[in-house]
């Protein structure tokens, strides 16, 4: 993962983070409220200048669930999904986020639809892709969802071994 930001190459699924994105990202690792403001406050002006910058939004959701202001970090999930619905990071933070906010259903949800996506947009396992499965082992290992594990190895399967797609 932290190859593609460095390199600035493209990656499937996941928008190039622009230096403003990043900028965003280095601010909000100082957890303290202050630094979480100043965060906010970069995203939102590159936001006025870009507000079709994908990996903006996704950076704006990060800081503002880290924030505990999680229904405003869904609404930039969305928005960046809104941008580019194939933005696979957009999709995983959404199942994440579900997650955080203790609501585990509906995480699962997210994850078998994402799940869904990887395996109807992606040809190959790639880091965004890796990224997921480690996602989701972690949620099954706490959760117990073996049905959705099940699902993660059929499309990991498939995705090693291009062929028909397996059934959701």
């Amino acid at each position: 993962m932290g190859n593609e930001r460095d390199s600035h190459a493209p990656t499937p699924g996941r928008p190039p983070a622009g230096a403003a994105a990043r900028e965003v990202l280095r601010l909000a690792l100082d957890l303290k409220p202050e630094g979480l403001e100043r965060a906010l406050r970069k995203a939102d002006a590159a936001l006025a200048r870009n507000p079709d910058d994908v990996a903006l939004w996704v950076a704006k959701g990060n800081v503002l669930d880290v924030a505990g202001r999680y229904a405003e970090g869904l609404a930039c999930y969305r928005r960046a999904l809104a941008l580019d619905p194939r933005c696979l990071s957009a999709r995983l933070d959404v199942a994440n986020h579900y997650e955080w906010i203790d609501e585990p259903h509906r995480a699962e949800s997210e994850y078998a639809d994402l799940l869904d996506h990887i395996l109807a947009h992606h040809a190959a396992i790639d880091a965004a892709v890796e990224e997921v499965f480690e996602s989701i082992a972690v949620f099954c290992g706490q959760h117990g969802a073996g049905h959705l594990r099940d699902k993660t190895e059929r499309v990991r399967r498939h995705l090693a071994e291009p062929g028909p797609a397996p059934t959701p």
